[in-house]
């Protein structure tokens, strides 16, 4: 199916920088390899290789196993026998959709509206793109289509989201948080594009009062990240990524700034438990990329598998 020719809308974060990002971390992960090394290595045969490994890598680890009490394909998404229904832009506030099967983009332009166990199967940019106010999709999947479809749900301008039980795939990004929004108890997963994609299952940057709590997150591929909830190039983020199931990624998480002004009290990233399901530093060069300690907090995160599995996992 070819897309509708919707913008990519991305208040942060544009897709070029983001490759910057990735490849900085390319950089950062040879330049100490060749601190260690010593003299007489050669800088550029060993970023362009670090670089290409990175972009490349996928894990070929099989999603099925997922341990129990963490979402997974049979305690999220949808359920029961669904009416055919077309993507629309739904202009009503309240409106309510609920026992439907959804081909193509749902787009949200009214307020308190509610998604109930639909399963939205798109071939276009997003499974769901919310302008409005206190949207609430619950029980429900999201299937996207490679290499079509940026994000499975997505807030823009403005708009937020209470997003629970849910299941995300088959897109570029998973779910694209804005101020306010919620996340939990969903399955973000298998993200697909094609060779120029950038996947971050998660994304949160920019943004603030955003809270990412029990849900299972994971990118197989080996670049960017399963969670991207702060960038110190672009404003400060503000949110609680709270008891998750995290793997993947070319970091499982980007950090940066965190917004403490007022009330915020910057990014905090607790009680989440890492996996090397992946890769044996979970992401493929490891844990998280630019974490800053002022404003933020990092506490009681801990590998659930591999050599350290019961440690505490250090930033």
């Amino acid at each position: 199916m070819t897309p509708t020719p919707t913008p990519r809308h991305r208040r942060v974060q544009p897709r070029a920088r983001r490759r910057v990002a990735t490849l900085g971390a390319a950089i950062a992960l040879v330049a100490g390899s060749q601190a260690a090394a010593g003299p007489g290595t050669t800088t550029a045969a060993a970023l362009g290789s670090s670089a290409t490994a990175a972009t490349q890598a996928e894990s070929t680890t099989s999603e099925r196993y997922i341990p129990a009490g963490w979402p997974n394909p049979e305690n999220t998404g949808h359920s029961g026998t669904l009416k055919p229904m077309q993507g629309r832009t739904v202009t009503r506030n309240g409106a309510v959709i609920k026992n439907r099967v959804i081909s193509g983009q749902m787009t949200i332009r009214a307020d308190n509206v509610t998604l109930s166990n639909v399963f939205i199967k798109t071939g276009d940019y997003y499974g769901i793109l919310n302008y409005g106010d206190n949207l609430r999709i619950e029980h429900s999947t999201v299937e996207g289509k490679a290499p079509y479809t940026l994000a499975g749900i997505a807030a823009i301008n403005g708009g937020d989201f209470i997003a629970r039980k849910v299941e995300v795939r088959g897109s570029e990004d998973g779910v694209r948080l804005g101020d306010d929004s919620i996340l939990a108890r969903s399955l973000i997963h298998k993200l697909a594009g094609d060779r120029s994609s950038h996947y971050d299952a998660v994304t949160a940057d920019g943004h603030t009062g955003w809270r990412i709590r029990r849900n299972t997150i994971l990118n197989q591929k080996g670049q960017t990240a399963a969670v991207w909830v702060g960038d110190s190039r672009y404003a400060p983020s503000a949110g609680k990524l709270r008891r998750n199931y995290l793997a993947g990624g070319g970091y499982t998480v980007y950090s940066g700034t965190g917004e403490t002004r007022g009330k915020r009290k910057g990014i905090r990233i607790t009680e989440n438990v890492f996996s090397t399901r992946f890769f044996d530093r979970s992401g493929y060069y490891g844990v998280v990329y630019d974490w800053r300690k002022r404003g933020n907090t990092w506490s009681d995160n801990t590998w659930v598998d591999g050599p350290r599995r019961g440690r505490l996992v250090r930033p």
